[in-house]
């Protein structure tokens, strides 16, 4: 299993000319330096990952995303599996997820899947997207449902930490809008004060400013109480602005005992 973490064209671990399979997690505006400054550039970058003749599963996508994806597959002769057309999660009020397959030579047409394990919404497409490949390549739906259950959090990535004094929600590995919104659903699953804690989004481009603007309205449209941030472009928040670290840490051990703390920026903010 390799992950192709800058994009499917550029990427050095892209090396594998027949795989049995390919994903495509969501696609959004990260990178912009590498990929380009538009949607339907970044998804023509990541859409490099397909080979011919090799399976596709592409995870709900935007609109854009998903054309511009779609159009690389036919150019290709790939069989592409579609989030919303081939592939349908829904979640049951038990928490458990009901993957049904449409349009398919799949094999199972329907499937009952636990939760996964990791926080946030978004992970349910992710685990969605995994599991109809792994359908495909033949695993059997227990092997799926064991692994969905027992997946680890990696470092830096909605990683929670129950502390004496707060808890904290750590999701620094690295930040894009739509990586920012998802983190700010999550942390709204939780009782209690909550407090933001932004870093900078880098590699957005000539729309950097407006980004994190729009970052920050969405914050403050969420059920969060505190808006704490650091970095020039973090300006655009509007939250209460800090210059280092350490500043943030003294203020959340004075003004937010108790509360649940959501760490988020890029790496480039260390």
């Amino acid at each position: 299993l390799l992950e192709t973490g800058l994009g499917g064209t550029l990427d050095s671990t892209n090396v594998l000319d027949r795989p049995l399979a390919t994903i495509i997690t969501p696609v959004a505006r990260d990178h912009e330096h590498f990929l380009g400054n538009d949607l339907a550039t970044i998804a023509s970058q990541k859409a490099g990952i397909m080979r011919r003749n090799v399976p596709c599963f592409s995870a709900r996508q935007d609109s854009i995303v998903a054309d511009e994806i779609a159009k690389h597959a036919s150019g290709l002769g790939v069989k592409l599996f579609s989030a919303e057309t081939d592939f349908i999660g829904r979640q049951n009020i038990d928490g458990r997820i009901t993957l049904a397959f449409e349009n398919t030579n799949l094999h199972h047409a329907k499937v009952t899947l636990p939760k996964p394990s990791l926080s946030g919404m978004h992970q349910i497409d992710n685990a969605l997207a995994a599991a109809s490949c792994a359908l495909k390549l033949g695993i059997a739906p227990d092997l799926i449902k064991k692994g969905l259950e027992n997946t680890l959090t990696e470092k830096g990535r909605l990683a929670f930490t129950e502390l004496e004094n707060f808890n904290i929600l750590d999701d620094s590995y690295n930040a894009n809008p739509q990586s920012m919104k998802a983190a700010i659903d999550a942390i709204n699953n939780f009782s209690g004060e909550k407090v933001l804690v932004l870093g900078s989004m880098a590699e957005l481009g000539n729309d950097s400013l407006k980004l994190h603007q729009e970052i920050g309205d969405y914050a403050r449209q969420s059920n969060i109480q505190h808006l704490l941030t650091i970095g020039e472009d973090a300006k655009e928040y509007q939250g209460k602005q800090f210059e280092d670290i350490d500043s943030i840490y003294k203020s959340i051990l004075n003004n937010h005992q108790g509360s649940t703390i959501l760490i988020k920026g890029s790496r480039m903010m260390r």
